[in-house]
């Protein structure tokens, strides 16, 4: 009895132990290379790489692995940058600005995820200051949501830079605007110093849904600057996160990194990459984030409930007889016997 109730014990702490909490830590992505400036803004994934930008630098963008933060490609496209938030559709950046104009850019990737180009989208008309701290692409209507840095409101657009709406941040923060994100239903918002990250519903911008907090005891100086969803990266361990990025490059050595994006856990499915709705696992379509898709939500399948490959046990078997049966013109049918208890 003793020995039962040892191993209970030992089975419900296992449980407790998979399931985290929103907000919890996930990750640090440690970036190989500073940006210049000591200021970095944006934060963008495209399915496989993050990227992040500099304020006031050459090269002011950088493409780098999510786990190890080696950085594979760097670029300089306007000498400085603000936010970023990745389109799948067009496969492509939305850059945002780091001084005056407030031009908004289209950086264009190729199948390889290279900078192809890029090219003034639009000359933002908002209010706030001079640097874009968020931007955030919505597949869902085409359009864009701005974020200028300690604002108090953000500003949704069209493509062509066409105002369409603007509210006021979140209720319960005491700090100015910082990055935003949205990918589905709900807008992430966070704020500058504060060290929180407030989720709205996006057509009911005051309804708060959740928030958590970004504060790291590891890390006592992260402070939050764009944020980014990310559905794929941790996806196998059954985990969407958010990613916010530091604002300022320290020099706290190895176990901190000069320039680096920290990922927390969200609710699995409350957020999409590149601007799209979360995916959806069970209706055939193969979504940014997941591996397969089988149109049901069963385990041991092959693919599992959460759309991530999975290995299946094959039964053990005694021994394997060959029979050939006549069907039509013929046809070879193997058989086995399987192990009896």
């Amino acid at each position: 009895m003793k020995k039962l109730l040892i191993y209970l014990c030992i089975a419900l702490m296992l449980v407790s132990a998979s399931f985290a909490a929103t907000g919890d830590y996930v990750a640090t992505a440690n970036f190989a290379t500073p940006c210049s400036s000591g200021i970095g803004v944006g934060l963008a994934f495209d399915g496989q790489n993050l990227w992040y930008s500099c304020y006031g630098s050459n090269p002011d963008l950088y493409r780098a692995n999510p786990i190890t933060g080696a950085v594979t490609a760097s670029y300089n496209i306007a000498g400085g940058l603000g936010a970023l938030s990745y389109d799948a559709g067009r496969n492509g950046i939305w850059a945002g600005y780091d001084s005056l104009p407030r031009d908004i850019t289209f950086i264009q990737l190729d199948s390889n995820k290279n900078v192809t180009g890029s090219s003034l989208a639009f000359t933002a008309g908002i209010g706030g200051i001079s640097l874009l701290d968020g931007i955030a692409y919505d597949a869902e209507d085409d359009s864009l949501y701005l974020s200028a840095d300690v604002d108090t409101n953000i500003y949704q657009l069209s493509l062509n830079g066409t105002p369409i709406r603007n509210f006021a941040k979140a209720p319960g923060s005491n700090c100015g605007n910082s990055g935003i994100a949205v990918g589905g239903w709900l807008f992430y918002e966070g704020f500058n110093g504060c060290n929180q990250v407030i989720v709205v519903n996006k057509s009911s911008t005051a309804d708060v849904q959740f928030n958590f907090s970004t504060a790291q005891g590891n890390d006592p100086t992260f402070r939050d600057e764009d944020l980014e969803c990310d559905v794929v990266t941790f996806a196998s361990q059954g985990k969407h996160v958010m990613w916010s990025v530091e604002a300022y490059d320290t020099n706290f050595g190895a176990s901190y990194g000069s320039r680096r994006a920290l990922a927390f856990e969200i609710p699995y499915g409350s957020c999409g990459s590149g601007g799209q709705a979360a995916p959806v696992c069970g209706d055939e379509q193969i979504d940014l984030g997941e591996q397969c898709d089988d149109g049901n939500a069963d385990d041991n399948d092959g693919c599992s409930s959460i759309c991530q490959e999975e290995e299946v046990e094959i039964p053990e078997f005694t021994g394997i007889g060959l029979g050939l049966a006549t069907a039509g013109a013929g046809a070879l049918i193997f058989f086995a016997r399987r192990k009896r208890a």
